[in-house]
């Protein structure tokens, strides 16, 4: 397998700044005038500056309140000269920052101020609600919104009330073509979070401008902050390029010796290395290393990121996934697509041998699956691939749907006479409007075969 790794991914590794916005005058400019109320004016420090770009005022504010060696500069530590009747003065707590601040978008709160921790977010911060800054440690701001308290990554602080351009998406999946290292938020000067490998499996779930907030699953140490990477640091999602993923049930793993070891089988996988022997070297995300036979790996760790994932998973294996026996006679069919294969093989495993066939984007096979019988309007073979040619993200957008439909949705089949449907439900609760039908016609062979435009 050739890998993808285009020369700028090194380029974008150094972060989007070069050197920093904010000198030490223009930060205490800032702080006399937060101290003086936070009023603003055309030209005070929520102005943005004349070349284009915003200026990352709540960014200053956070460092202001650092010492000056929070930069790399040491603060002078010289004392001032104490006589014996001095009284000692205590120490000046926190300095909550003045006025209403508002949230770029929806963020969640912690109870503490580091992101190297597994707890869940106490709250979700929301847009357009004014927030109180209570307190700054690093680039985090303790504030309280509606009486909800706690930490937050500072970056999405805004004093702009209607300024919310972090977009939540309906999550979807890409994967580093190479290592890369992760941001904080989209204006870190320099990348601080970990190092994802080539192959990482990503899910992206935020998008602002030209960067994306991804979710990953970790192996070596807790991370519940917020990740960031420019989209073009990224690669669509590919299944065959991906190298994280979690094993099929019941799954064999040897070790180095041959003998056979337990990995749960929900576990995410990293795959080390991928053998000539069709055999992959996998690491585990409890730390455990051996070999599984590639078909046994399934990409998408996150098919198994809770319990329900977990659920869901077992339910995908008697739905969704096929068998290792399945998958050897849809690897026959594929080899050679012979239709004397398929005979005898209910519907739904002509439906899966269908979803196999549009995952490996594997167009030959997918067509073949078609029913070829006259008066059902397949087009011939030059016409379908010439079609498909015109549209060149229909690739991307039927691998997202099988992705979504996998995630949480329940087969089931109905056979009447000459006609199969695969009822598609949503594994838990759901609505009628939500179930949707994918038809297969038995042809004149006694052999069924995926109808034209099948999906309903």
């Amino acid at each position: 397998m050739s890998e993808h790794r285009p020369d700028w991914y090194g380029r974008m590794k150094a972060g989007p700044f070069r050197e920093r916005t904010f000198t030490e005058e223009r930060m205490k400019e800032i702080g006399r005038k937060a101290r003086d109320g936070g009023r603003r004016g055309r030209s005070g420090i929520w102005m943005y500056a004349a070349s284009g770009l915003a200026v990352a005022s709540v960014l200053a504010l956070v460092l202001v309140l650092q010492p000056v060696g929070w930069f790399g500069t040491k603060p002078s530590m010289t004392m001032p000269t104490v006589t014996p009747q001095a009284t000692p003065q205590p120490t000046e707590g926190p300095k909550p920052m003045v006025g209403d601040f508002y949230a770029k978008g929806e963020t969640g709160l912690y109870t503490v101020p580091n992101p190297h921790t597994k707890e869940a977010a106490v709250f979700t911060v929301k847009t357009g609600v004014p927030l109180k800054v209570l307190d700054i440690s690093g680039g985090y701001a303790k504030v309280n919104q509606d009486g909800n308290a706690g930490w937050m990554n500072a970056w999405y602080l805004t004093k702009e009330k209607d300024e919310a351009p972090v977009d939540a998406v309906e999550p979807y999946l890409m994967f580093a073509g190479s290592a890369v290292t992760m941001s904080t938020n989209p204006e870190e000067i320099e990348p601080s979070g970990p190092e994802v490998a080539a192959g990482k499996v990503v899910k992206v779930v935020k998008e602002f401008q030209d960067w994306v907030g991804v979710d990953i699953v970790t192996y070596d140490q807790p991370y519940g902050g917020e990740l960031w990477l420019r989209k073009t640091e990224l690669m669509d999602w590919d299944p065959a390029m991906a190298m994280e993923g979690v094993l099929r049930q019941g799954a064999v793993i040897k070790n180095g010796n041959g003998r056979e070891i337990e990995v749960p089988w929900f576990n995410s996988v990293f795959v080390e290395e991928k053998m000539a022997n069709g055999r992959y070297r996998i690491r585990s995300e409890d730390g455990i290393t051996g070999f599984v036979e590639a078909r046994d790996f399934v990409p998408n760790p996150f098919i198994a990121e809770n319990e329900r994932r977990r659920l869901l998973l077992s339910v995908m294996t008697e739905n969704w996934l096929m068998t290792s026996e399945e998958m050897k006679g849809y690897e026959r069919y594929a080899a050679s697509r012979d239709e004397n294969l398929l005979r005898g093989l209910p519907p739904i495993e002509i439906f899966r041998y269908y979803v196999q066939a549009q995952l490996n984007r594997d167009e030959k096979t997918v067509y073949a699956l078609l029913i070829q019988d006259q008066g059902h309007g397949v087009p011939d073979f030059e016409t379908y691939m010439n079609d498909i040619s015109h549209d060149p993200g229909l690739a991307q957008r039927t691998w997202r749907l099988w992705d979504r439909l996998m995630m949480g949705y329940r087969l089931g089949e109905e056979v009447e006479s000459g006609q199969a449907t695969i009822t598609i439900r949503p594994t838990f609760g759901g609505t009628e409007e939500e179930v949707r039908g994918f038809q297969l016609l038995r042809n004149k062979a006694g052999i069924w075969k995926v109808a034209w435009l099948p999906m309903q």
